[in-house]
């Protein structure tokens, strides 16, 4: 019985201490100048087996009397005094719980990550509450939220009720950088492919597999092509050892799905089913104007021709030749009296033709052309690109931009 209490007492005397030291710290206040004393070493580093054993979790009553678990604490013999057939505490478990308790605070005070543990989360601790936050064991720096109580799904596995922490980058998430790709991300061009260690991909290691399978569920083979073909699903595949690509965006600026409103209607689809759809390629960095896309305008032509002429006259006299066939004249009367021809004869008010048989002679003539000139046209032949050569040319639509890289997040 003297043991027993000697024990307890031994007990609270050190509880009565350390409470003292506590309060004289000034401990009690939570400020950032109060910072307690961090464990550097756990409780019991070197004790040797004899004095120190872990605790178990099952209950010992019945196994090993008076030996403390994680179930009973310390057993209630060890609350009966010996002369009643109780039994005092094994010092070995005082320093065994002492040491997973300060095991566990020195992990936290170094900034030990807490990772989804199946044995903690399918135990009596029932599963994560709301509002735990788990650090991933895929992605370094990636952090997981629970919204519900009793979670014990695993979120590296795409287990429910879990979600990346909003103040976090999520996996996929699309960023831009001026200088080298940051750990945790890759490079989105057509270069990129992602897979396990054993894959042979530009980027290969265990940090890819989230966007592995983000990749392979969310995007056709055509936008992202897995090596050697698509099989039963992401999980198989990364398993297999192939190699995903990366969608690229090289070259490429981010726009606004077009959620239907059809401001995009006439943008030129290169690539997937257009701007209602995400991850499609549109816009042209050259185009090519056409005839039906010059906006309406005039042209003011003035031309002076070199052939046109006023109105004018051209006069003229001579006299012919005297060297002249056989030929007959022509004569018509003129009413009034007769008229004498060769051979005899005469006409009055008729035609009359002379004979054929006529001697060399000559004939005067003289005439003035009118002062009249003929109405004409003049046509005109020509095209014009507004003199900066851009009509049946390309031109380059691209907006002034800084030049950086895309990269996404694994």
């Amino acid at each position: 019985m003297g043991e027993n209490y000697r024990m307890k007492n031994r007990i609270i005397a050190a509880l009565v201490a350390a409470l003292a030291l506590f309060t004289a710290s000034g401990a009690g206040a939570i400020q950032q100048a109060n910072v307690p004393p961090k464990f550097a070493l756990t409780w019991g580093a070197f004790a040797a087996t004899p004095y120190i054993r872990s605790i178990p979790q099952p209950s010992q009553i019945g196994i090993t009397n008076c030996s403390a678990s994680l179930t009973d604490g310390f057993p209630p013999l060890t609350f009966v005094p010996a002369a009643a057939g109780g039994c005092a505490p094994f010092g070995q478990d005082f320093n065994g719980i002492l040491r997973q308790i300060t095991q566990w605070d020195q992990w936290t005070s170094a900034g030990g990550p807490t990772f989804y543990d199946a044995t903690f989360a399918t135990g009596a601790a029932n599963g994560y509450p709301k509002g735990a936050i788990l650090q991933s064991t895929i992605v370094p720096g990636d952090f997981w939220l629970s919204t519900a109580d009793n979670n014990t799904s695993n979120p590296d596995t795409g287990g429910a009720n879990w979600v990346p922490l909003p103040s976090t980058y999520q996996t996929g998430s699309i960023a831009w950088t001026w200088t080298t790709v940051p750990s945790g991300w890759v490079n989105l061009n057509a270069s990129t492919t992602i897979g396990n260690a054993s894959s042979g991909a530009t980027v290969a290691n265990s940090t890819t597999q989230l966007l592995y399978v983000l990749l392979w569920n969310n995007c056709s083979n055509t936008q992202c092509p897995v090596t050697g073909g698509r099989g039963a699903n992401a999980a198989a595949d990364y398993a297999a050892n192939k190699q995903i690509s990366v969608f690229s965006m090289a070259g490429s600026m981010q726009m606004g799905n077009d959620q239907g409103t059809g401001v995009l209607n006439s943008v030129p689809v290169i690539f997937g089913g257009g701007p209602n759809f995400n991850l499609s390629l549109i816009g042209e960095v050259f185009h090519t104007n056409t005839v039906g896309e010059l906006p309406a305008h005039t042209h003011n032509i003035n031309i002076t021709s070199s052939i046109e002429s006023a109105a004018h006259t051209h006069t003229g006299s001579g006299t012919t030749g005297n060297d002249s066939p056989d030929h007959f004249h022509s004569v018509e009367g003129f009413g009034g009296g007769g008229a004498n021809v060769a051979g005899g004869g005469s006409f009055n008010n008729s035609s009359v033709n002379t004979s054929g048989a006529n001697t060399r002679h000559q004939h005067a003539y003289s005439f003035t052309t009118s002062t009249e000139s003929a109405n004409h046209t003049h046509v005109v032949n020509g095209a014009t690109d507004g003199g900066n050569g851009l009509f049946n040319t390309p031109a380059n639509n691209t907006p002034r931009a800084m030049i950086g890289i895309w990269i996404i997040k694994l």
